[in-house]
């Protein structure tokens, strides 16, 4: 998979035609929530044959854990969404809201943190290994983890590259809060997240980056939405990524053909 783009399932790509469209801009991963409904296995099936990678969803703590230790019903709703993601076929599963809530006042040290939320990991692969079909495991990180050495929010790069297979850094420039050279620079902030993941992976971890496909702080940069994303399609690729993920919360992807259709009229060209 060399291009990798974000949407909900519904209702956006659930009619065929845009689904079509989305494969001729090259769109061939879809990740898809799995709370509370779970995509039956005779969808899931028809959209593998379309072309498309589908990625369950699994929202872990909202808002992200507000305790030191998740509660057992919690637990075993998670372990209920991953059985249901492995009986529908999904070949990997995404874990987004693994972490504490930010500026949460616990009096754990770092190192607890992490152990923390990475035993949690653990034990959702754990769970995995009652699957039929052995899934890929993912996880979403903030966009800061990878130019942080420590965070409250108990994620380190170097910690969850030993249990995911996947990381998704969460690079939107616009989250940058109170970094305007990261918010009206896409390229560099998506390539200079994506690379230090990288470099604080294991070889055989896959760094896919989110990237913004929505309109927020983008007229700081002077670029349309558009050019926004192609500029952070471009860092994708150029730091050596594994593709990408494109995230629009009103599953608004029309900018996002345009800015793969520019991007690949350009590489043509230089071709």
């Amino acid at each position: 998979m060399d291009r990798l783009s974000k949407a909900a399932f519904f209702p956006y790509f659930y009619k065929p035609e845009i689904r079509r469209k989305a494969i001729r801009h090259g769109i061939n991963l879809l990740v898809i929530d799995v709370q509370p409904t779970i995509l039956s296995k005779g969808d899931l099936d028809s959209l593998i044959e379309e072309g498309f990678y589908p990625v369950a969803r699994v929202v872990n703590f909202e808002g992200g854990l507000p305790t030191e230790k998740p509660t057992e019903q919690r637990i075993t709703s998670i372990y209920r969404s991953i059985r249901g993601a492995c009986q529908s076929g999904f070949p990997e599963i995404q874990l987004d809201y693994i972490r504490y809530a930010d500026n949460l006042q616990l009096k754990l040290s770092y190192d607890s943190r992490y152990k923390n939320i990475s035993g949690i990991i653990k034990n959702i692969r754990n769970e995995t290994l009652k699957c039929e079909n052995l899934p890929y495991i993912g996880a979403d990180i903030f966009g800061r983890i990878p130019f942080n050495q420590n965070d409250m929010i108990g994620q380190k790069v170097e910690v969850f590259a030993q249990v995911v297979d996947v990381l998704y850094p969460m690079l939107y420039p616009s989250h940058f809060y109170g970094m305007p050279d990261r918010i009206k620079d896409p390229y560099q902030t998506v390539y200079d997240g994506t690379l230090l993941t990288l470099k604080r992976s294991l070889k055989t971890t896959r760094v896919i980056p989110y990237i913004q496909g929505f309109n927020m702080s983008v007229g700081k940069s002077g670029l349309s939405l558009a050019d926004y994303i192609k500029a952070q399609v471009k860092a994708s690729y150029d730091s050596g990524g594994h593709g990408f993920v494109v995230w629009n919360a009103w599953n608004e992807y029309e900018p996002t053909f345009q800015a793969l259709k520019s991007y690949d009229e350009q590489t043509k060209k230089k071709d």
